[in-house]
């Protein structure tokens, strides 16, 4: 997993964290868990928190993204999908296979390897 933090000027985790903010205003921390070169951009999987940390019972409180990012990782130019956690900061998530224009990503409970996930996606070039 790629942990990066912000710097305080703009960065891709705040583009990220602005993405994910349209589904919950409450992400704040962001953490990019895979990245894979899509043509001349990259497949970038990332994962976003609410501060604290603490779960009160919103699974939205934790999301998982699936996001197009340009070649100097700086501008998220797709956002392909957002998707609230099934386990409460307890489940891992990857890209298995890709392409230029398609990707597949995996995932599943970290402690038990239980509730698996699997989707594929087709994104032409922009």
């Amino acid at each position: 997993m790629l942990a990066l933090e912000s710097t305080g000027c703009p960065t891709l985790l705040d583009a990220i964290r602005d993405e994910l903010r349209h589904t919950n205003p409450q992400i704040q921390d962001i953490q990019i868990l895979d990245t894979k070169r899509k043509y001349t951009n990259y497949w970038v999987i990332a994962r976003g928190i609410v501060a604290g940390g603490v779960f009160d019972g919103d699974f939205e409180d934790e999301l998982f993204s699936l996001l197009v990012v340009d070649e100097t990782y700086s501008l998220v130019l797709a956002v392909v999908d957002v998707m609230p956690t099934p386990r409460w900061r307890d489940y891992d998530l990857w890209i298995e296979s890709y392409d230029s224009e398609n990707v597949s990503i995996r995932g599943h409970g970290t402690m038990y390897n239980d509730q698996p996930f699997e989707k594929s996606y087709r994104v032409p070039h922009r």
